[in-house]
């Protein structure tokens, strides 16, 4: 819309064209129960095991391959939750992946045909579920494991 003054055109600005945050989510928090358990079991062993090893150099090779697992099957989880994120907004979905190379994903609400919220027994009972987003044709996407999945 365009209004006119005394000293010419000024463009105004539509209050519907102001893209605005819906919700901002990630996968649900349970997917990190299994490597924190690890985490716990793993630090028991350590600590349990580091009093009967009787050399040094073996109590420091334990702690090193105690640090490198826990690195594998607790810290890249943690990072990968980390980097995922779902952000929904009045016009679009945006949806991010990844720390180190990142990738992100943007549908137009306009595409958009069909949205479906599948739930398991586990996922009804933490009120989270399986988001899939039909585009038309032949054409979804699937976010797993939203919490509140309902409000999407």
């Amino acid at each position: 819309m365009i209004r006119r003054r005394e000293t010419g055109l000024i463009p105004v600005q539509n209050e519907q064209a102001v893209e605005q945050t819906v919700a901002k989510l990630r996968r649900h928090a349970r997917v990190l129960t299994g490597p924190f358990v690890l985490l716990a079991i793993i630090s028991a062993a350590l600590g349990f095991f580091d009093g009967q090893l009787p050399e040094a150099w073996m109590r420091l090779t334990m702690w090193i391959a105690g640090a490198v697992v826990v690195f594998a099957l607790v810290v890249v989880p943690l990072l990968a939750w980390l980097g995922g994120r779902v952000v929904v907004t009045t016009r679009r979905i945006v949806i991010y992946n990844g720390l180190i190379v990142r990738s992100r994903r943007e549908i137009l609400l306009a595409r958009v045909t069909d949205v479906t919220v599948r739930r398991t027994p586990l996922q009804a009972i933490m009120r989270s579920g399986n988001i899939l987003i039909a585009l038309g044709g032949e054409q979804t996407v699937r976010v797993r494991d939203i919490p509140r999945a309902d409000i999407v």
